[in-house]
């Protein structure tokens, strides 16, 4: 067993493939890729930032615009019962009128002639 022998079973079962992967190829177009991965890693930070703004966006434009469709029931109820109303005084104004319990009515001619 020579000296080669021990160092290939001191560096272990990988050592082979170890020293294969480090050729100067290798290791240029490693330094080249470099700089795109973090580039694109970048990249992917900024997309998932956008995406979770988006969504906070169309969870404020859904709470609005339910909120808004709330506005909108309140404003139809609020109209709804006031016409209500004014139908319920309009129509005991004409049983009043039919009834002949309404107001007196004094004629202007009547009155200018009393107290002239």
């Amino acid at each position: 067993m020579g000296a080669d022998d021990r160092r290939r079973i001191r560096a272990g079962p990988g050592a082979a493939q170890r020293s294969r992967r480090r050729t100067p190829r290798r290791d240029g177009l490693r330094e080249q890729v470099r700089p795109v991965g973090r580039n694109l890693a970048e990249i992917r930070g900024l997309t998932n930032q956008v995406i979770r703004r988006l969504e906070r966006v169309e969870g404020d434009l859904l709470a609005e615009r339910h909120a808004r469709v709330d506005d909108l029931a309140l404003l139809v109820d609020l109209i709804s019962s006031s016409w209500k109303s004014v139908d319920e005084r309009l129509g005991s104004l004409e049983k009043s009128l039919q009834s002949g319990e309404g107001a007196i009515v004094y004629r202007i001619e009547e009155r200018r002639a009393e107290t002239g």
